[in-house]
């Protein structure tokens, strides 16, 4: 929670639909999360480091909650969930991914980096709220 008692979420996701869908499903849960985008995990990397157009924490807080898509350009979500976890910074947030991989190998590489939670994006959308609130219970 922050500061101000507000729930922040940083949603590192490229699908523009899939963030919208978020959005709305979110928008169900009470307090809903605000979200702060990242559209790949190198600009999530950035938010949470506070560098470059995040680097006034004012405006850019931590998140109560990191969700994380697997399959981005630039830096997988694998990738930003090591960085992450080697981050003094982010101790305590917990990070959650959120993919249509159904892979049990990605399920089992995420747990071995440290995923908090490994959810796969429901085709429904009344499924996709449930999700959500599965991850609100997180923060």
């Amino acid at each position: 929670m922050q500061s101000d008692g507000s729930i922040l979420w940083l949603v590192a996701e490229d699908s523009d639909d899939d963030f919208f869908l978020l959005q709305r499903a979110c928008s169900h849960l009470n307090p809903a999360p605000t979200l702060q985008r990242a559209n790949n995990g190198v600009e999530a990397q950035q938010y949470l480091a506070g560098e470059g157009l995040f680097n006034n924490r004012e405006v850019y807080p931590l998140p109560s909650v990191v969700v994380s898509d697997l399959n981005m350009p630039l830096m997988d979500g694998l990738g930003l969930l090591v960085w992450f976890k080697g981050q003094p910074c982010t101790q305590g947030i917990p990070f959650v991914l959120l993919t249509n991989s159904n892979d049990q190998s990605d399920r089992e590489r995420a747990r071995e980096r440290g995923a908090d939670d490994y959810f796969t994006k429901p085709g429904r959308f009344g499924e996709l709220v449930e999700t959500v609130a599965g991850i609100s219970e997180w923060h």
